[in-house]
C-alpha cells in the first residue's frame, strides 16, 4: 500500500513560473490561480493516467472546491481552497482559490501535482489577466485592493 501524501501549490509558486510577477504581491495574484484551476480543472481528463474527475459537493457555502481524480486507478483528491479577497467589506466575502491541495497516494498525487505545475507554467501571463479581469467584472470590483484594481484593471 502506498503512504499517503499532500502536496500544495499556491500563488507564491506561480512566480516562480510565470515571468513578470516577481512584485506583485501574492494575495493580488488570486484571482490568476483561480483562472488557471478551473482551465487545469476543465481540461482533465486529457490522458490514460487521468480516467476520471467527480466534483465533490461541499455545500453552498463553502469557501473550497474538491474533486476526486482516478490517477493510474487511485482516488487522489484536490482542492481549490478559497481566500477572501474582499478587503473593503468585514459583512462580505468574495471567494477566489488561493491555493490547490493534492492528497493521496504518493505516486499518483505527484503525477497529477505535476501536470497542474506544468499546466500553471504554459499559462500565458496577458491571458491569464484578461480572463481573470473578466471573472473579477462579475463582481464588486470596489471591494478590490488598490493593487489588485491596477494589476487586473490598468
Amino acid at each position: 500500500m502506498e503512504d499517503y501524501h499532500h502536496e500544495s501549490y499556491g500563488t507564491k509558486d506561480l512566480k516562480g513560473q510565470i515571468s513578470g510577477l516577481d512584485k506583485v504581491r501574492e494575495f493580488t495574484l488570486t484571482p490568476l490561480l483561480e483562472v488557471i484551476f478551473h482551465r487545469w480543472i476543465e481540461q482533465l481528463p486529457k490522458g490514460p493516467a487521468v480516467t476520471h474527475v467527480v466534483r465533490q459537493d461541499e455545500g453552498l457555502f463553502s469557501t473550497r472546491e474538491s474533486y476526486i481524480c482516478v490517477v493510474d486507478g487511485k482516488a487522489v483528491n484536490v482542492t481549490g481552497n478559497g481566500v477572501d479577497i474582499d478587503v473593503m467589506d468585514d459583512d462580505e466575502s468574495w471567494y477566489a482559490v488561493g491555493s490547490v491541495s493534492f492528497s493521496g497516494p504518493k505516486g499518483p498525487v505527484a503525477k497529477l501535482a505535476g501536470t497542474f505545475k506544468d499546466f500553471s507554467g504554459s499559462q500565458g501571463l496577458d491571458s491569464l489577466v484578461r480572463a481573470a479581469a473578466k471573472d473579477l467584472r462579475k463582481g464588486k470590483t470596489y471591494h478590490l485592493s488598490d493593487e489588485m484594481l491596477e494589476f487586473y484593471f490598468k
